[in-house]
């Protein structure tokens, strides 16, 4: 089983800094509040499958994707209200 940090055992120090997970642990020690957002089902075509997932600040600012467009812009909306009412919403 892998252990802590091992997705990036020999890969470019530079590559690690651009990751998503990067990112997010920096917010976090910097004590900021985030929400994630992940697509648990869906219908039709989409532009992403289930599982895909979306960091949003309490800000504003998007890590990832879950597709774009005007269903994207809604889950940012919904996120932010999620911080900041500290209910989780499905």
């Amino acid at each position: 089983m892998a252990g802590q940090g091992t997705c990036f055992e020999g890969a470019n120090p530079e590559a690690k800094k651009d990751s998503v997970y990067h990112q997010v642990k920096e917010f976090l020690d910097k004590g900021e509040t985030m929400a994630v957002a992940t697509i648990v089902s869906t219908k039709g075509s989409t532009p992403r499958e289930v599982g895909a997932k979306m960091v949003v600040t309490a800000w504003g600012e998007i890590l990832g994707t879950i597709g774009g467009g005007c269903g994207e812009a809604d889950v940012k909306r919904e996120a932010i209200e999620v911080i900041r009412t500290r209910k989780p919403r499905m």
